[in-house]
């Protein structure tokens, strides 16, 4: 059960739930991701997709993508990198059109 869940059911907040969950020394599980998926966001990543995008193929959120990523050391582009690269690959294919001369 979630973090979030437990602190629902039993009317405490998250941060209280965190706290007796580490007295107890149980420790909160990674989110999400296995280490073949996190390999495939790796991949995917690389070649260029949002973890926005990524998220969505895997069922997770693109946080907890970002999160898995840097724990695997993954480096992080800019926010905006995926779409300059893609606009560059249109802009590419436009340019070495025939102009039918």
């Amino acid at each position: 059960m979630r973090v979030k869940d437990l602190a629902t059911k039993y009317g405490i907040s998250r941060e209280t739930v965190s706290k007796r969950l580490r007295r107890q020394a149980i420790s909160p599980r990674k989110v999400g991701l296995g280490g073949q998926q996190i390999k495939e966001a790796a991949r995917l990543y690389a070649q260029g997709d949002s973890l926005m995008t990524i998220g969505k193929k895997l069922s997770v959120s693109a946080q907890t993508v970002r999160s898995r990523l840097i724990d695997a050391g993954v480096e992080m582009r800019s926010s905006y990198e995926h779409l300059l690269s893609a606009n560059k690959t249109s802009s590419n294919h436009r340019d070495s059109g025939s102009l039918g001369c």
